[in-house]
């Protein structure tokens, strides 16, 4: 539950700065390519963020850098609620985006490695809560034009709300317990054992754990001379640079999942920073608050029923790798259905197909980063294709925002999202996939056979 708030948090923010984008841009009279580059501020700060908090988090503990970040998430809603000026309002949104990495490089290893193998499917679900930030920013913003705002900006009541959730997650986070294969891999075998049977004391478990083998296991594929090599490979280690991502064994798949979060965000993050002006500047405009923010309520609560059909899908044949490759070029398709959409409905459903099928390729994704990491480099390897993911976050916004500007600047731009989303095809065929196999397994025994 806790993991899943802290999740939605940061998509949460995302809603935030394309509202600010749209809401505040009277106030400060500033034009929409400025505005934009609210998003791209947050999604920097994510940028840099990751780097700094997974290589933290990996040899200090993911909890630690979780509660850290929870704290920047309060201090830096709280001081947006309140911005004066559109500079004062882009600094704390980059330094919010710093906060925000370090959920996102902690939260996703730490439950995935609390989770049982049986149910790493359970990863697919925690995604919709991302989705679920979205869709409440964005509900907020509808209520304030239903009720009105009292005289305060929309998006400083949408910020506000934002520090009050951050504050009863931070409240939440005290009973989280640190990811016991962690631990183990730290050498702390009391420490693990005790979170095994806290975890089986909140799961009402008659059997204490059993822990006479070593927490990590392997694939049954993998010979007994190759398990004493794993061994040695797993061992404890003070130090894990970054550079072990990228060595000879680990450099496809860095590069191959890098490059799908890439592809993935200048494409998914263009839809959600824009989609306001989108809507404003076809055929048939959208122009009334309560039609846009009600439009994009009802796109992404419908599209997100992806992720409920992708927790299916990625235990069945196609599995991990094939439900992202289909997913995205699926996605990818529909949104060409922008160039020929000409009346609301047809852009209603033509958006809903593409939220659906994009939720059905990032909730496989969401799974499938850390299954492709051995514990000792997991959160190393997250804040990796974090990093990269949110540099293609960092270009949309930038990118989109210089393109609506211009003569049909946003058909350019509609062109542009689809073809992101058809370049992840290509990368995707580089993952190895990772279903039926152990947490350990994909990365270890490949290190091996390689």
């Amino acid at each position: 539950m806790i993991i899943a708030l802290t999740c939605m948090l940061i998509f949460y923010g995302a809603a935030l700065g394309s509202i600010s984008a749209k809401e505040a841009a009277k106030d400060w009279g500033m034009s929409k390519f400025a505005m934009s580059q609210l998003g791209t501020a947050q999604l920097g700060g994510l940028f840099i963020g990751s780097f700094i908090w997974g290589y933290i988090a990996n040899h200090y503990g993911r909890i630690m850098v979780l509660k850290i970040c929870l704290v920047i998430s309060i201090i830096t809603y709280l001081a947006y609620t309140f911005s004066v000026d559109y500079y004062m309002a882009i600094s704390i949104i980059f330094f919010q985006g710093i906060g925000f990495a370090g959920m996102l490089s902690t939260a996703p290893p730490t439950y995935y490695e609390c989770c049982p193998p049986k149910k790493a499917w359970t990863m697919v679900l925690v995604s919709w809560s991302l989705c679920f930030g979205l869709i409440l920013g964005n509900f907020i913003a509808f209520l304030t034009v239903i009720a009105g705002d009292a005289g305060v900006g929309r998006w400083r009541w949408v910020s506000g709300v934002g520090c009050v959730l951050s504050v009863l997650t931070l409240i939440g986070s005290h009973w989280l317990l640190e990811s016991p294969r962690y631990l183990d891999l730290k050498g702390q075998g009391a420490k693990a054992r005790e979170v095994l049977k806290e975890i089986a004391r909140w799961n009402k478990s008659h059997d204490a754990p059993e822990m006479g083998t070593p927490i990590i296991t392997y694939n049954s594929n993998v010979q007994e001379d190759e398990e004493l090599e794993i061994e040695e490979l797993i061992k404890p280690a003070e130090k894990v640079e970054f550079k072990e991502l990228f060595c000879i064994h680990h450099i496809k798949k860095s590069t191959a999942l890098a490059a799908i979060g890439l592809f993935g965000d200048i494409g998914y993050f263009g839809l959600i920073e824009f989609m306001p002006f989108f809507l404003n500047n076809i055929p048939n405009k959208v122009t009334d608050d309560a039609s846009i923010y009600g439009t994009i309520i009802l796109q992404i609560s419908i599209g997100s029923a992806g992720i409920f059909l992708s927790s299916k899908l990625v235990d069945t044949r196609l599995g991990r790798k094939w439900t992202i490759i289909v997913g995205y070029l699926s996605c990818g398709v529909f949104t060409f259905l922008f160039f020929i959409a000409n009346n609301y409905w047809m852009i209603l459903v033509s958006t809903i197909l593409i939220y659906f099928f994009n939720y059905i390729a990032f909730a496989a994704f969401f799974l499938i980063v850390p299954e492709n990491y051995p514990t000792n480099i997991r959160a190393l390897g997250q804040a990796w294709v974090n990093a990269a993911s949110k540099f293609g976050g960092v270009l949309s916004p930038f990118t989109l925002g210089f393109l609506v500007e211009a003569p049909h600047g946003v058909l350019i731009g509609i062109f542009v999202i689809a073809l992101s989303f058809g370049v992840i095809g290509i990368f995707g065929l580089l993952v190895k996939e990772t279903r039926g196999r152990g947490m350990d397994a994909v990365s270890l025994s490949d290190t091996i056979k390689d």
